[in-house]
C-alpha cells in the first residue's frame, strides 16, 4: 500500500468465543491521532472477538492492540474529499465510503464512536438497528452486496445534485425551485445528515429489508438526549440494557465536546464508562480527546451583531425556510434559534415602528404576584398530577423518569412509568409547573400591563395557574375553558386537542389561593355554550389554540366575545403559521411577539 501501515497480529483471547464464527467488524478514520474514545470503542470489538480493521487515508500512530490497519483508498478513493460546507465534516465521505464498502467486503461497518458490549453474534448478513421509532441509525450497518437498499442507494447518491423523496414536501418543493432556477444544490449543501440515517431508512422501508432491523435496545439502549448518563456516575445506563444489547453508541459529535470542555477529558469516576476504560486498559491522559476546532471553510461572521440581527429578521419574516437560511448563511439551526430569542423583539419592533410592551417595560424590582413556595395546592389529587405532567411535561427535567418516555407510555396506555412518578413526587411537580408558568407570565407582563384586562378567557387553561398570576395581579375575572377530558391522546396539530384537565380542581385551586369565587366562571365547550357567555376584555392560548388545534374553531368566539378593542395572545404553530395568522389578520393588527420555528406568539387587537 505504500504508506507504512502496520498489521497487527495480536487479539485479546476472549473465552468461549471462535472468533472465526464472528463477523469481521470495519470502520474509518479521517483525521490524525485517535482519541481514547475511538481506542475504547475499537479495542472493545477486538477484545469480544471480533476481526477488526480500521481503514484511514493516512497512517494512524496510535491505533489499539489487536485492531488491524488498511488502506481506505482501496475502499473508495479518498480525493475529493466531500465535505459538509457548513460544518467541514468528513461525514459525508464516510457515507460514501461505507457503502462501498458493505458492496466490496462482507464486513459490517461500526462508527469508531460504538462500543462492543457482547460479541456481535449474528449470522444474518442485514445488521442494523432502530435508534428510535420512525429512523434506523447507520452508526452499525450490515448488508449483503446483492441488497436492493445498498444498491438502490448507491445508484441514488451517484447523481451529487439530487433531490432526496425522504425529505419534507416543503423542502422538495424548494430543492426543485433552486434546480428549475440554475442553483442546484449540492449533497454538501444539503442539511445535516442528509446522506445518513434518513436515506437508508427511506431505502430500507422502500426495499421491505427493514424487517431485518433489530430494536433499539441492540445498538441504542442510551439514547441521544440522554448520552450523559454514560458519564455521571450516578446513573447506570445498564438497566436499560436487554438481552437484544450488542452495542452501546457514544454520541460522539456531543460527547466529546463535553468530555473536553467540562469533565477534564475523562468520563467522572465510577460512571459507566469510567469501568469501561478500567476493563479495556485505556488510558484517557495518553490520547486526550483535542480541543473542538472552528470549521476553517466556514464563513458566518457568526460574532457580528449585525449578521445575528440579520439571521433573526430572516427567521421571522419566513420568507425563507430554516433550511434555506441555514445553507445559504452556513450556520446552524441552533444558532438561528438563539438569533431569534435574543434578538426577535428587536428587529419585529424595528419592522413594525413602534415598541411592541414585553418584559422590558417591567421595572426590575417587580415581584411576582404569587408565591409559588407558599401556594395551596392540596386540592390537587393522583388524576390532577397526571394531567399537570402531560400539560408540562418538563416538570420531570433533572428527575430520574425520562420525559419522554413517561409521555411516549402513557400515549401507548401504558400509564406505570406515570403513576410511579406521580406517587414519588406529588405537590412538588405541581409547584414545578408553577415556577415554569411564573416565568412565562413574567415573559409576557409588560402586555398586560399596558392594558390590564377587566375580564380574561384563558383557551385550554388547564390548571388555571397562569390565570392565577393575572388576577392576582391585576384583579382580572378569569373565565375558564377547557375540554378537561376526552379519548385524543396526541401533542400534535389536528382538528381537536387533547384534552386533560378539571375545572374544579382549577376553580378550587384558584379560590384557595386568594381569587373570589364569584368572580371565576369555567366553561367545558362539550357540555355548554361557548357563545353564551359575557364579552371578555381579552382571551389568551397558550400551546394550545393555534398549535394543538386550528384557530378556526375559536373564531367565531374571537368575532363576537372578545370585545373591540380587544387583545388576543395565541402561540402559533409554525408549519400553519401563516394560514392561520391571515385568519386572525381578519380580526384586526396581528403581531408577532417573538418565538422559535416550531411556533410563534402572536397579539391581535381588535378593530374598534
Amino acid at each position: 500500500m505504500g504508506l507504512g501501515y502496520e498489521v497487527f497480529s495480536r487479539f485479546t483471547y476472549v473465552e468461549s468465543v471462535e472468533m472465526t464464527k464472528l463477523p469481521e467488524i470495519a470502520s474509518l478514520w479521517i483525521g490524525g491521532n485517535l482519541s481514547w474514545l475511538e481506542q475504547l470503542c475499537l479495542k472493545s470489538f477486538a477484545d469480544q472477538g471480533h476481526h477488526t480493521t480500521l481503514y484511514s487515508y493516512e497512517p494512524i500512530p496510535n491505533v489499539p492492540p489487536g485492531v488491524h490497519t488498511a488502506d481506505a483508498a482501496d475502499i473508495y478513493p479518498g480525493e475529493p474529499m466531500l465535505r459538509h460546507a457548513r460544518t467541514g465534516s468528513p461525514a459525508i465521505h464516510a457515507d460514501m465510503w461505507r457503502l462501498n464498502l458493505l458492496k466490496k467486503t462482507d464486513k459490517i461497518w461500526v462508527d469508531a464512536d460504538m462500543y462492543c458490549y457482547k460479541p456481535f453474534d449474528y449470522t444474518s448478513p442485514y445488521v442494523f438497528g432502530w435508534e428510535k421509532p420512525g429512523l434506523v441509525c447507520n452508526a452499525v450497518l450490515g448488508l449483503p452486496s446483492d441488497s436492493k437498499t445498498l444498491n438502490g442507494l448507491l445508484e441514488f447518491f451517484e447523481d451529487e445534485y439530487a433531490i432526496a423523496p425522504w425529505l419534507k414536501p416543503e423542502q422538495i418543493a424548494e430543492l426543485e425551485a433552486e434546480r428549475d432556477a440554475g442553483n442546484p444544490v449540492h449533497m454538501t449543501e444539503q442539511t445535516w445528515g442528509f446522506t445518513g440515517p434518513s436515506s437508508v431508512t427511506h431505502f430500507l422501508i422502500e426495499t421491505g429489508e427493514i424487517e431485518h432491523a433489530q430494536p433499539e435496545p441492540a445498538f441504542y439502549p442510551v439514547s441521544f438526549k440522554e448520552r450523559n448518563h454514560l458519564i455521571i456516575s450516578r446513573f447506570n445506563p445498564e438497566e436499560e440494557f436487554t438481552g437484544d444489547t450488542r452495542g452501546v453508541h457514544f454520541w460522539a459529535r456531543r460527547m466529546k465536546p463535553r468530555l473536553e470542555e467540562k469533565e477534564h477529558n475523562t468520563p467522572r469516576r465510577g460512571s459507566f464508562m469510567d469501568g469501561l476504560l478500567k476493563k479495556h486498559a485505556i488510558d484517557p491522559a495518553a490520547a486526550p480527546i483535542p480541543a473542538k476546532k472552528a470549521n476553517a471553510n466556514a464563513k458566518a461572521p457568526v460574532d457580528d451583531p449585525a449578521f445575528q440581527k440579520k439571521i433573526a429578521r430572516l427567521a421571522l419574516a419566513g420568507d425563507l425556510s430554516m433550511d434555506k437560511i441555514c445553507r445559504d448563511y452556513l450556520v446552524d439551526k441552533r444558532f438561528v434559534k438563539q438569533c431569534i430569542e435574543a434578538l426577535g423583539q428587536a428587529v419585529l419592533t424595528e419592522e413594525v415602528g413602534a415598541s411592541v410592551p414585553g418584559t422590558s417595560e417591567l421595572p426590575v424590582s417587580g415581584e411576582l404576584p404569587v408565591d409559588v413556595e407558599a401556594m395551596d395546592v392540596s386540592m390537587f389529587g393522583r388524576e390532577d398530577i397526571v394531567n399537570v405532567i402531560l400539560q408540562r411535561s418538563d416538570v420531570l427535567t433533572g428527575r430520574d423518569e425520562r420525559p419522554g418516555r413517561v409521555i411516549k407510555g402513557w400515549s401507548e396506555g401504558d400509564t406505570t412509568a406515570i403513576d410511579r412518578v406521580t406517587a414519588e413526587h406529588g405537590d412538588e411537580l405541581v409547584r414545578e409547573a408553577a415556577r415554569l408558568i411564573a416565568e412565562e407570565f413574567a415573559d409576557v407582563r409588560g402586555i398586560f400591563d399596558a392594558q390590564p384586562p377587566r375580564r380574561i378567557a384563558d383557551i385550554g387553561c388547564g390548571y388555571a395557574i397562569f390565570d392565577l398570576f393575572v388576577a392576582r395581579a391585576y384583579g382580572s375575572e378569569p373565565l375558564l375553558i377547557d375540554l378537561e377530558e376526552n379519548d385524543q391522546r396526541h401533542f400534535g396539530f389536528e382538528g381537536q386537542g387533547a384534552a386533560y384537565s378539571n375545572l374544579d380542581t382549577a376553580r378550587r385551586f384558584l379560590m384557595a389561593n386568594g381569587v373570589s369565587d364569584t368572580s371565576i366562571e369555567t366553561l367545558n365547550p362539550r357540555a355548554q355554550d361557548l357563545m353564551a357567555v359575557q364579552p371578555v376584555d381579552m382571551a389568551v392560548s397558550f400551546v394550545a389554540c393555534g398549535f394543538h388545534f386550528p384557530v378556526d374553531l375559536y373564531m367565531p368566539f374571537f368575532r363576537e366575545k372578545v370585545r373591540a378593542g380587544g387583545r388576543i395572545l395565541l402561540d402559533l404553530r409554525g408549519k400553519t403559521f401563516d394560514a392561520q395568522a391571515e385568519v386572525l389578520s381578519e380580526l384586526g393588527e396581528l403581531r408577532v411577539l417573538g418565538g422559535a420555528p416550531k411556533r410563534r406568539r402572536v397579539l391581535v387587537t381588535k378593530a374598534g
